[in-house]
């Protein structure tokens, strides 16, 4: 299995958390959206170090309580929209960047990223589950069977979302590529067709766990999981709460191999079900992240709850000292590198080595 977060597509366009605040800030100041944008840099939280948090905004924002001053409804909902709207403006740079990326940007050999994941999931008998938390569309784009050919039967595919566009590659988003959700009782008719498994054996499934920036619910509101309260979203939206159990379920089999690509472990509720599933499961971590090992040890050990950084986290001092079981130190475009004539690099020959043992 894979987990990947912002750091997967860093390097072909892809956004960090602190550079979305940045983005933000940036669309806002550019709009005059003079309470916002002074909101965002002025923030007070506990913790100075985490004041730059945009989701720690999008939460306060949304909650209005995102001024000093007592604000009226149409005031807090002018406020509501423009923020949103500035954070969907940012996602859709974010994507033309990811579009462009393989003419253009990056330098991330889609080819070898695509060999290295046949070689992790090409066993018949192995549905292969790559769980992401990313919103953005860089893998249904640039790793999608239907152009870069994937052989041998593995093929994409989002579990519940047969409509999803693939093989994109440079196109831009049309209408008919934002889709609404399934609702419960399409999910459970999807899945009496399957036996209660996510699709046929032998494809490889992506699981968007904080779903897509072209996903809306019924009413065209937007279905990404934002902010600091993501795991009651996950219970209200079948869809989600679906992919939820099957990251659950799939992690909990005994002696599972998580390769965690880009993820900064911040967000509780994914920490929680790979904590118990490290205490109770054996599931043992490989990591690859462009992180010095002290610096992600820092990083684990600090607690992160609402947005406040707390200097101290017992869940990640048990993932680093009993769930991780190998560290690599690299960047995507340090594994898959363009214009070289390895196959693959040596790194990345070590963690399918590692991963597949």
């Amino acid at each position: 299995m894979i987990l990947t977060g912002a750091g997967f597509s860093k390097d072909v366009g892809g956004y960090l958390a602190q550079e979305m605040w940045a983005q933000i800030f940036n669309t806002l100041s550019g709009r005059s959206k003079k309470r916002l944008s002074s909101f965002m840099k002025n923030y007070d939280s506990k913790d100075i170090s985490n004041t730059l948090d945009f989701e720690t905004i999008y939460d306060l924002v949304m909650q209005g309580r995102h001024s000093e001053t007592m604000l009226d409804a149409d005031q807090i909902k002018g406020d509501q929209d423009a923020f949103l709207k500035a954070l969907f403006d940012v996602y859709e740079t974010m994507d033309n960047r990811i579009r462009t990326c393989g003419i253009s940007r990056g330098g991330v050999d889609f080819k070898k990223l695509e060999d290295f994941l046949f070689t992790l999931f090409r066993a018949e008998t192995v549905r292969g589950l790559i769980f992401t938390l990313n919103q953005d569309l860089f893998v249904e784009r640039w790793l999608s069977a239907c152009k870069m050919g994937l052989t041998n039967g593995l093929s994409l595919h989002l579990p519940g979302m047969d409509d999803h566009p693939l093989g994109m590659q440079g196109e831009g988003l049309t209408d008919k590529g934002f889709l609404t959700l399934p609702r419960e009782e399409t999910i459970q008719t999807y899945l009496r067709e399957r036996d209660g498994k996510p699709s046929a054996q032998g494809q490889l499934q992506y699981i968007k766990l904080h779903g897509s920036w072209n996903w809306r619910r019924d009413g065209g509101n937007s279905a990404m999981a934002i902010g600091h309260t993501k795991s009651a979203i996950l219970k209200e939206e079948p869809l989600f709460k679906w992919y939820y159990d099957i990251f659950e379920a799939a992690l909990s089999k005994n002696s599972q191999r998580l390769l965690v690509i880009g993820y900064g472990f911040r967000d509780s509720h994914i920490n929680e079900v790979i904590l118990k599933s490290i205490d109770n499961s054996n599931l043992q971590l490989f990591v690859v992240d462009p992180r010095a090992p002290e610096d992600f040890r820092a990083m684990l050990m600090t607690s992160h709850a609402g947005g406040v950084s707390y200097p101290y986290s017992v869940s990640g001092m048990r993932i680093w000292s009993k769930g991780l079981v190998g560290y690599f130190q690299a960047t995507l475009s340090q594994l898959f590198p363009k214009d070289t004539f390895d196959e693959e690099s040596t790194l990345a020959m070590q963690i399918r080595e590692v991963v597949s043992q």
